[in-house]
């Protein structure tokens, strides 16, 4: 599961809640993949255009903002 897309991401962090034309990273990317890190307690998003790290999603299962 390491490393594994979440398919139904949170509503949390950048990239939540934004205009879908909105940029959320530096480069310009206007969309994000949430990727399962420590066996799934752990929720990165990253930039899908560039793979820019943005955020945790969750920490081993406590909900950021």
């Amino acid at each position: 599961m390491l490393g594994q897309e979440v398919p139904n991401r949170a509503a949390v962090g950048p990239g939540a809640g934004r205009e879908p034309s909105a940029a959320v990273c530096p480069c310009g990317g206007t969309d994000v993949h949430d990727v399962a890190i420590h066996a799934g307690r752990t929720v990165r998003r990253d930039c899908a255009r560039c793979g820019r790290f943005l955020a945790f999603v969750a920490w081993y299962g406590r909900i950021e903002n």
